[in-house]
């Protein structure tokens, strides 16, 4: 198996997981897109029909199918950009940490980690019909700061990533109670 490495990575640390986004918000965002792009086409082309025969001698109708053209352009822009920032999340849990790195816009990333020794709290929460039809939620980690350091949402199966990320949060525990950073084999 190849190993797998990111920016950051310290010496001996091991990637344990590498999460990324369930595939249900991308579909949400593709059907979103369907409508505004699925409605405005039909109704194109039923104009063009209805006034077939000299449709594109005028020249509003040229500039009308043209503006639809430039309107289709911008909708698949703004599907590429919001499909990105959803494709491009991911959280990658190593044998000492856990790393966040979110697409925020088109240009803009945040990278957020936090050690296993600072993570009080893993809860897994599924809300509504289709989280718990196709087993996605959102993921909680809870620090020393008392507050939520990491919201991950629309994880797949969230329960079992939250079992696993108490597992090896326990593990290293386990292994570091004289605070030394060495990671469990």
């Amino acid at each position: 198996m190849k190993e797998i490495e990111f920016p950051g990575q310290k010496e001996g640390e091991q990637i344990q997981m590498v999460i990324r986004k369930h595939w249900f918000p991308h579909f949400k965002i593709f059907f979103n897109f369907l409508i505004v792009w699925l409605i405005p086409v039909l109704g194109i082309i039923a104009i063009i029909i209805w006034k077939s025969p000299g449709f594109f001698e005028s020249n509003i109708n040229v500039v009308l199918v043209i503006s639809f053209l430039i309107y289709l352009l911008f909708t698949q822009l703004i599907l590429f950009s919001r499909w990105l920032n959803e494709e491009l999340d991911v959280i990658i849990i190593t044998d000492r940490r856990i790393i966040s790195i979110e697409q925020v816009s088109f240009f803009e990333r945040e990278f957020s980690e936090t050690h296993f020794e600072k993570v009080e709290d893993v809860k897994a929460r599924l809300k509504g019909l289709f989280s718990n039809l196709f087993h996605f939620g959102t993921l909680e980690i809870q620090t020393a700061a008392e507050k939520i350091l990491f919201v991950i949402r629309d994880v797949p199966r969230p329960t079992k990533l939250c079992e696993q990320i108490t597992d090896l949060v326990a593990k290293y525990s386990k292994y570091n109670k004289d605070d030394t950073h060495q990671s469990p084999s």
